[in-house]
């Protein structure tokens, strides 16, 4: 109330009877549709739609006679509180007409996902995604000139089409937003909601079943689970087969760093979704593991050795999945390494061993044990004080011999603690180098 007398009088002090009206109105519109939990306030919000470039958008799409919302991800992540990551818009614009639109006021324009029906505007290095609401025949005359269907019945039937009713709310750049599922009880009540009908939107995309789970494991403090909506997802789960694996990947990456991504598992497991995402191996003993080790200071791949049991396993999933060769090499790493027990001697081994210190903070924290990963991280690695051209000046051969005798010599080092310098190597470089002529 006080946030919203101080708005209100800072337009009186200017005089700008219009811009006063249309902040009340705006201002009450929050007033009744924001849920408790939220803590982006109205001045928040009315500064989020005054940023220079929505403000340009906006004028933009206006003086052309088209309606422009934001749409998304955006209005729901301001319900609940947080300041939007992306701005995403919608308009009744064709994408042709978009384009034109925005380069004739002189905006950059990437024609990323044009198939798609997206233009993307670039407006002081920042890019902000437009898209043609999707549009039944009936709703869509009104753009070839019939006036047979309304914006609204547009924008209803784009929203009917997008996945979860928390998802599928708009917002106009008056601060009024349009929900016509619920989104916004459905985030008061911390419900994941499919819109209208569960199985029709899954078939649009079976990717929604993974994004369904994201979501919860976001917005729910309970594992709250409409029946239907896991009738649905267990019926249609098989359908994951025909996703692209690398977009697996990117849902499975983001739901692993939620907090309840372990409970929310069990829950995929039961409804038999795994074996359709190449992880048809895992059983109960690999779920515990995942909770046990679950936190934010483990990463994803991390998570999902925990579900594999052997190298075969994280080969094919990380083959499938499409994981980037930095990510494969931490999975293979851990692998490896997991069966040796972790201690803070094993630890520093690793690390003057050269391995990144990253891939043996997460073997600690594989084993449970984040305290020695973050000794690690404050210990000044020493450095071997021999190398090949040590060797060479102390009239060794090259050769695997030379290599052999060096590993020799590390191994002697690494025993005593790290404490010999190099005249105490070299002074056993003799007696070494018989043990080595002789294995």
């Amino acid at each position: 109330k006080e946030a919203a007398s101080s708005v209100i009088v800072s337009f009186k002090f200017y005089g700008n009877i219009c811009g006063m009206f249309k902040l009340i109105v705006f201002e009450v519109t929050f007033r009744l549709i924001v849920p408790a939990r939220a803590t982006l306030d109205a001045l928040e919000i009315h500064t989020i739609l005054q940023t220079p470039a929505v403000k340009q958008l906006r004028a933009i799409f206006k003086e052309s006679n088209q309606d422009f919302r934001l749409v998304g991800g955006a209005v729901r992540d301001m319900l609940i509180g947080k300041w939007p990551k992306d701005y995403d818009f919608a308009t009744t614009a064709l994408p042709e007409e978009i384009r034109r639109i925005l380069e004739e006021k002189g905006v950059r324009v990437v024609l990323t996902g044009l198939q798609h029906g997206t233009v993307t505007a670039v407006i002081d290095g920042v890019s902000y995604e437009v898209t043609t609401l999707v549009g039944d025949n009936n709703a869509s005359h009104h753009l070839s000139g019939d006036c047979s269907g309304t914006f609204e019945d547009l924008w209803r039937f784009d929203a009917e089409h997008r996945d979860l009713t928390i998802n599928a709310m708009s917002m106009d750049l008056d601060g009024l937003i349009h929900d016509y599922f619920d989104g916004q009880q459905h985030i008061k009540d911390e419900r994941i909601v499919f819109v209208e009908n569960a199985t029709l939107r899954i078939k649009e995309d079976f990717l929604r079943i993974l994004r369904y789970f994201r979501f919860h494991a976001s917005m729910c403090q309970h594992n709250n689970h409409d029946t239907h909506q896991l009738e649905a997802i267990e019926k249609n789960a098989a359908g994951l087969e025909q996703i692209a694996g690398e977009r697996i990947w990117m849902e499975i990456f983001k739901f692993f760093s939620k907090n309840r991504a372990p409970v929310l598992l069990e829950t995929m497991f039961a409804c038999g979704i795994l074996p359709h995402i190449t992880l048809g191996h895992v059983r109960e003993h690999h779920l515990s593991k995942f909770g046990s080790i679950h936190s934010t200071q483990c990463d994803p791949v991390t998570l999902l050795v925990s579900l594999m049991d052997t190298k075969d396993q994280f080969d094919t999933t990380s083959s499938v999945w499409c994981l980037s060769n930095a990510q494969k090499r931490l999975g293979n790493f851990l692998i490896q390494h997991r069966p040796q027990p972790v201690s803070w001697e094993m630890a520093q081994d690793l690390r003057v061993d050269d391995y990144p210190l990253e891939h043996i903070v997460q073997y600690c924290h594989y084993h449970e044990r984040a305290d020695i990963g973050e000794k690690l991280m404050l210990w000044p690695a020493p450095t071997f004080p021999i190398t090949g051209k040590v060797l060479l000046e102390h009239g060794v051969a090259p050769g695997k011999q030379m290599g052999k005798l060096l590993e020799e010599m590390k191994t002697r080092w690494k025993w005593n603690r790290f404490q010999l310098s190099r005249e105490d190597l070299l002074s056993k470089l003799d007696e070494l180098s018989a043990d080595v002529k002789t294995q």
